[in-house]
């Protein structure tokens, strides 16, 4: 193998290393007359081109505010893990940042974040872009995400089951910027399209980023609220509120199920019912079309859509005997 670096190939190219090294990368940000004459320079130093570790840009929410607990924050941890083990250089792209850095370059991006950001990382990086719960439909990414709609209708078949029929929707945003957030709009559907089918009130929805919870909560109560279901992270504090403030005991007056976060829901006394996203499935399935996409795999795909578990714990009661078929 040639002992000559790129800096040997710049210095012959007439260029800077960074343009050498998105030539021998394949980046698409390099004119023709530029590859040519950089191609030329490496054949005529003798240069070889040692074993690329791949990189990769992580492109996350602002995490200033992140929590130990967050969905993004499992998320990006179980992603991180996998990425260190497949050795890949990787960078946090923060979907706040207005400057990232027009030379870096990328193999792939994998995208955590859900706003507009997703759109204009694509739009700067000319790569593939994976985008994880936050189906756009535009066919410009790779989209692997779990069924919303389908959470919402476990949670509420299961409380319709257990004999509630005065049930409330809690989620976290109507939109972020000027995107509707898809996991809210999707829940939604659910919790409307399941109480609509049994001819129940389905307008019972509330958003924490447009009320605060505690009115939420108070509202639920004097609406005669017996089952609630929050999709809002950011609300794990509703438990305490309901029976340390409210002085509502869980589940006897109100039943509870929340979105699943891993050794946290499980803690609570008493501990409560949730919906589990698959991650590690869905961190599993971003791998292997990370994977291809280094072997040079960037046709398009078809999205990867994963199912949800409601996990049953004590936070449920049972109202009389009524069960829905």
């Amino acid at each position: 193998m040639s002992s000559q670096s790129i800096y040997t190939v710049a210095k012959k190219a007439g260029c800077s290393p960074s343009t050498v090294s998105r030539v021998l990368t394949n980046s698409v940000r390099v004119t023709p007359e530029t590859r040519a004459r950089v191609l030329a320079a490496a054949r005529a130093v003798n240069f070889t081109m040692r074993k690329r570790i791949p990189q990769v840009g992580v492109l996350v929410s602002d995490l200033s505010g992140a929590k130990l607990t967050s969905y993004v924050t499992q998320l990006l941890r179980l992603t991180m893990q996998e990425l260190v083990q497949r050795n890949c250089v990787i960078r946090l792209l923060e979907s706040g940042q207005d400057d990232w850095p027009e030379e870096d370059h990328y193999d792939a991006i994998i995208s955590l974040a859900y706003n507009e950001s997703v759109n204009r990382v694509s739009s700067l990086y000319s790569v593939p872009v994976i985008s994880l719960n936050n189906p756009l439909g535009t066919g410009d990414f790779y989209e692997i995400y779990s069924d919303h709609r389908q959470s919402a209708v476990l949670a509420t078949e299961y409380l319709l089951t257990m004999g509630h029929r005065n049930i409330m929707l809690i989620c976290f945003k109507k939109a972020v910027g000027s995107i509707v957030d898809w996991g809210m709009q999707e829940r939604t559907a659910g919790f409307r399209e399941t109480m609509d089918k049994f001819g129940l009130c389905s307008d019972l929805i509330a958003f924490t980023d447009s009320e605060p919870v505690d009115n939420i909560l108070l509202r639920a109560r004097s609406n005669g609220v017996t089952g609630l279901i929050v999709f809002s992270e950011d609300e794990l504090r509703i438990p305490f509120l309901l029976s340390h403030i409210m002085k509502l005991r869980i589940p006897e007056e109100m039943s509870l199920i929340m979105e699943e976060l891993p050794s946290v829901l499980d803690y609570y006394s008493p501990p409560i019912t949730a919906v589990r996203q698959p991650f590690e499935r869905m961190v599993a399935a971003i791998m292997e079309r990370l994977d291809q996409i280094f072997a040079g795999d960037t046709a398009p795909a078809d999205p990867v859509v994963f199912h949800n578990e409601l996990v049953i714990r004590e936070s449920v009661s049972r109202i009389g005997n009524a069960v829905c078929r």
